[in-house]
């Protein structure tokens, strides 16, 4: 049932909920759902999000793969952020090439505009 009423189709799915974010999840009965595995429902939005979501990671996770074979040595990632630890007087090289491979699409992804932004400093910010 839409919030204005219709009854509409929808795709669905089972998923384990935190019980105090049972009401923000939207359950819907079934009669597999037991205790925190509830079913929910989504929709289009969230599905294209998920997708543009898992697609990133696999770019992030491809470019940290040929940072650390060009010799940068990561120590960290967070979101869409790689950290890598160099010496001062190798700093700026390190982050022209870190800059330039993470602007290259791999060859799943052949087409895809990208482009990276970095900067250096003695310790991380966001």
């Amino acid at each position: 049932m839409t919030p204005w009423g219709e009854e509409k189709e929808q795709l669905t799915f089972m998923t384990v909920i935190d019980m105090t974010q049972k009401k923000k999840a939207k359950t819907l009965p079934d009669p597999n759902s037991r205790g925190k595995w509830q079913r929910i429902s989504t929709y289009g939005g969230s599905l294209a999000e998920n997708m543009t979501q898992a697609i990133a990671r696999d770019l992030l996770v491809d470019a940290m793969w040929v940072i650390e074979a060009e010799g940068i040595e990561l120590v960290f990632h967070v979101h869409d952020e790689v950290v890598a630890e160099v010496k001062q007087d190798r700093a700026q090289h390190a982050l022209e090439r870190m800059e330039a491979l993470m602007s290259v699409a791999p060859v799943w992804a052949a087409g895809l505009p990208l482009a990276a932004e970095g900067w250096r400093g003695k310790r991380y910010r966001k």
